[in-house]
């Protein structure tokens, strides 16, 4: 029972650490396409 309840625990922080990952990769990619297109 607590185990189950751990698994999901981990199963959803797991989740969770792949959106932030994709949400910085996104940030990441908007910083660099802004960097290249403004005037220096």
């Amino acid at each position: 029972m607590v185990a189950d309840e751990i698994r999901k625990l981990a199963e959803e922080s797991r989740s969770s650490s792949s959106k932030i990952a994709e949400y910085l990769s996104t940030i990441n990619t908007g910083i660099r396409r802004y960097r290249i297109s403004s005037p220096s």
